[in-house]
């Protein structure tokens, strides 16, 4: 019941839920069709509770990471035991970890590439992780350079803050057909605006408005707005965009 109050996607078989403290990593890789895992490096995570925040909010992503041979060696086959229990082949995989107390537990294995790696990966090691991306599920070669060229870190400005969304679906066929996606990563903001839907070429299809669109999204403070009523909106949900 409460899966389904969340409006979660899919159906859950078990959720289990484990607080663990440590250091936070991640690191993609590639594997082919015979199970083979190949290594990005590794990309270390500072969280607000490293900065003295009581928070435990992303701070900063920075590769090369620091870590040892043997906790590296570790991690490798912590993340390969998993990558064969989800039995994943010719795909790539971003893979987190924490390590606590010199033991090392996977968070998450996500088959895709992870959120800014393009850049990373680029800039420091001189690795085109996309181009490797579509290699690796062609069964070819992946090209992996480790040494570094240069140091890369990404930092959350704002991580702290609250976001305030306007958003305005573009084309009715898209929105019916990425409806429940829409909803959910509109339900990661704190404050939500919809503004009816941009037809451009197209024609109204029945059921699928902003409203249906709003009716998904799992948020107290969300509301479907005209487009001239956007400002003054904005000025009773964030009082602090437009300061008197």
């Amino acid at each position: 019941d409460f899966y389904k109050e969340k409006k979660g996607r899919g159906t859950p078989e078990i959720i289990i839920e484990e607080f663990i403290q440590g250091k936070i990593y991640s690191v993609d890789a590639h594997i082919n069709n015979k199970g083979d895992v190949f290594f990005n490096p590794f990309v270390e995570y500072v969280i607000g509770k490293d900065k003295g925040f009581d928070d435990f909010f992303m701070y900063d992503v920075f590769t090369p990471a620091v870590l040892e041979t043997t906790h590296l060696e570790k991690a490798h086959d912590v993340a390969r035991k998993g990558i064969a229990a989800l039995n994943l082949k010719n795909s790539s995989a971003h893979i987190e970890l924490v390590n606590s107390n010199g033991n090392w537990k996977l968070i998450e294995i996500g088959a895709r590439v992870g959120g800014n790696r393009s850049t990373l990966y680029k800039k420091t090691f001189n690795i085109n992780i996309d181009i490797n991306d579509m290699l690796i599920r062609m069964n070819e070669p992946v090209e992996i350079p480790i040494e570094p060229v240069g140091y890369s870190s990404i930092l959350k400005i704002y991580p702290n803050k609250k976001i305030t969304a306007i958003f305005q679906p573009h084309l009715f066929s898209r929105t019916q057909d990425f409806m429940a996606d829409f909803a959910y990563e509109l339900s990661q903001v704190d404050d939500l605006l919809l503004l009816p839907i941009y037809p451009a070429r197209e024609l109204p299809i029945a059921g699928v408005t902003s409203e249906a669109l709003l009716a998904k999204v799992d948020l107290s403070n969300a509301h479907c707005v005209a487009k001239e009523e956007v400002i003054n909106t904005l000025k009773t949900v964030r009082e602090y965009l437009f300061p008197i």
